[in-house]
């Protein structure tokens, strides 16, 4: 699978850092939506099927893990990354949450760096979107 063959959706209440991640990651190949909030990004998945959701993991109303287990019961073929100002201990439980239960998540702490960022997403491309050679 070429990176323009993944779909990632955006969800982040920052609307300055949804508009650079959306154009960012499109220039660099992938099909991307972005969504304000939770109900708005559900709204995204009923219509097309997204690889990877990039989650802010602290938003009003419905919070990232709020949002991802909503989509994960919906489409569990679908994989999420947190992001979060937070240090990275401070999320650990919540990540640790969902890898007991085999649940694909990735974490990036905010700020980021882009290259950081599309590391994250290739990694889980190569895990769980990469066929192996000759299928």
């Amino acid at each position: 699978m070429e990176g323009s063959d993944l779909s990632i959706l955006i969800v982040d209440d920052e609307q300055r850092l949804l508009e650079l991640l959306t154009q960012l990651l499109t220039l660099r190949g992938y099909h991307v939506t972005s969504a304000s909030n939770g109900e708005v990004a559900l709204e995204a998945m009923q219509k097309r099927f997204f690889h990877i959701v990039l989650l802010d993991l602290m938003m009003p109303g419905m919070d990232g893990t709020m949002l991802y287990d909503r989509i994960r019961n919906s489409y569990p073929g679908t994989c999420g990354i947190f992001m979060s100002g937070k240090p990275h201990f401070l999320v650990e439980e919540t990540l640790e949450k969902y890898r007991r239960s085999a649940i694909p998540v990735g974490f990036v702490r905010k700020p980021f760096d882009i290259d950081e960022l599309e590391e994250c997403i290739e990694g889980i491309k190569r895990k769980y979107f990469s066929s192996p050679p000759g299928e």
